[in-house]
């Protein structure tokens, strides 16, 4: 009782804007969601560290970003991994996938071209996903399904290989260890870099899920941190940074 509770809206009108619980511990408000996109609702206890609460309005699903998911940039290859920013991509609670993921999870399905894809994890404003295999390169149409309905198609190039970096690490004293996705059927023909210079590829190897390991020589005479790129016919990858001792 006497907490002073702060709200605030995206998409969506909400009234009052504060309120003092009662003595049951509660205070009221009315949130009216926006008729498409996002709608939610935000409540803080004021001069409290605890994280706001949401609540989220369902409605159907919109898209506003696909990317690779390592680089968080535009470029999608078959086989790869995906990321889908949006709006009421999913109509459950956040979920992972246990391996090798599923069509539908948290209520959400990707479809491209019609053809159900693997998805890896789904929340209200994330979708990860697997590009299905096999595919031309081409422009192709990409929905999310939901219980909702289905978003509006959005044409989203897809390329044999167009490389995206997690992260890099180095292993021993002449490896270095490359972690994307978006790589392609033979990682092997990739190029690397490393500190600006030349760096051999080794070994290329699948990890489950769409992920590739890329086992690269170390440069001589590098040390500390280092960018790390690669690059697969015309497509380059970020960059992202290696510490060498």
């Amino acid at each position: 009782p006497g907490q002073r509770l702060t709200a605030e809206a995206t998409g969506g009108t909400i009234s009052p804007r504060e309120a003092v619980t009662g003595a049951d511990g509660q205070a009221t408000f009315t949130f009216t969601p926006a008729g498409v996109g996002l709608s939610e609702a935000r409540f803080r206890v004021e001069g409290s560290n605890v994280a706001a609460t949401r609540a989220v309005a369902l409605g159907r699903p919109v898209i506003e970003r696909i990317v690779n998911a390592a680089s968080f940039l535009p470029g999608l290859a078959t086989g790869g991994i995906a990321t889908i920013f949006g709006a009421n991509l999913a109509t459950t609670e956040p979920r992972d996938a246990t391996f090798p993921g599923v069509a539908r999870l948290a209520g959400a399905e990707v479809w491209i071209n019609n053809r159900p894809t693997t998805v890896l994890y789904a929340d209200d404003r994330q979708i990860n996903f697997v590009v299905p295999r096999g595919l031309a390169p081409a422009d192709y149409t990409l929905e999310v399904r939901t219980s909702e309905g289905n978003s509006a198609g959005t044409r989203v190039f897809i390329d044999v290989a167009w490389p995206g970096l997690f992260q890099a690490a180095a292993q021993g004293s002449d490896r270095i260890a490359v972690y994307g996705t978006g790589l392609g059927v033979d990682p092997l023909i990739a190029t690397a870099t490393v500190g600006g210079q030349e760096a051999a590829v080794q070994l290329a190897g699948e990890i489950p899920g769409g992920a590739t390991e890329v086992i690269l020589e170390r440069p001589v005479g590098l040390r500390g941190a280092q960018p790390v790129r690669l690059r697969i016919g015309q497509r380059e990858s970020n960059v992202v940074v290696v510490e060498l001792p």
